[in-house]
């Protein structure tokens, strides 16, 4: 007989992480895309870079943010021990069915003054380390 440790599930806060940096890295993307298309920005400007990656970081708190007020309302409902929740899925739909989907955008203002400058610094700083130095060429 062979004993089988379980691996603890994946947390939801990884879920909405990854979802997050999905989502972010698609919309950054596809926004400098239109920026360079349609208002004929310069594709290595940093004032590209900086518009994409703001619309990056909105849209990436737009998507993740459910998934986080879930998470929260789960972690604090295991907290108190209240029993009003039997899992994330049950969660998820007892937030939809007593306050509607506009609950899951509750405290979405700080989340984006988190995740929006998070998203700046990344993909600027991506932009300055992988763009060729003076001395390469």
């Amino acid at each position: 007989f062979f004993l089988r440790r379980r691996r603890p599930p994946r947390s939801t806060q990884s879920r909405s992480s990854a979802a997050s940096d999905v989502y972010k890295r698609q919309t950054y993307d596809q926004a400098k895309a239109q920026l360079v298309l349609k208002l004929k920005m310069k594709r290595d400007s940093i004032l590209t870079h900086f518009t994409a990656s703001i619309f990056a970081g909105f849209f990436g708190a737009f998507c993740s943010s459910p998934a986080d007020v879930v998470k929260t309302r789960f972690m604090n409902e295991l907290k108190s021990g209240s029993g009003q929740y039997k899992n994330g899925f049950d969660c998820f739909v007892q937030i939809f069915k007593n306050e509607g989907p506009l609950a899951f955008y509750k405290g979405f203002v700080p989340y984006f003054l988190r995740c929006g400058p998070w998203a700046i610094m990344f993909f600027i700083a991506c932009l300055l380390y992988t763009s060729p130095s003076p001395r390469d060429s």
